[in-house]
């Protein structure tokens, strides 16, 4: 990561944008971190948030069960009646 101080972002803040595609750039205040400018890529990246699919929610529901030693019941399926067959 590059970093730059706050006179230098200024100065050359479209070098710093286009810098930014390749890796963060981070911006210093008296030597010390205050931000950083990333690609729009990464930044969806970092908040995209994961779609779990009901199939990775019940295998992380038996890691946890393994991890934990614990036991879930699960009553025994039980078929319903659709009441348009049926009525």
């Amino acid at each position: 990561m590059k970093r730059w101080n706050v006179a230098a972002a200024k100065a050359h803040f479209s070098s710093m944008l286009d810098e930014s595609k390749h890796e963060p750039q981070v911006i210093c205040r008296r030597n010390r971190p205050v931000a950083a400018v990333i690609s729009m890529e990464t930044y969806e990246q970092l908040t995209r948030k994961p779609r779990l699919t009901t199939a990775d929610m019940l295998q992380r529901l038996r890691e946890i069960q393994k991890a934990e030693e614990a036991e879930i019941e699960i009553p025994a399926r039980k078929d319903r009646v659709d009441p348009e067959v049926e009525g």
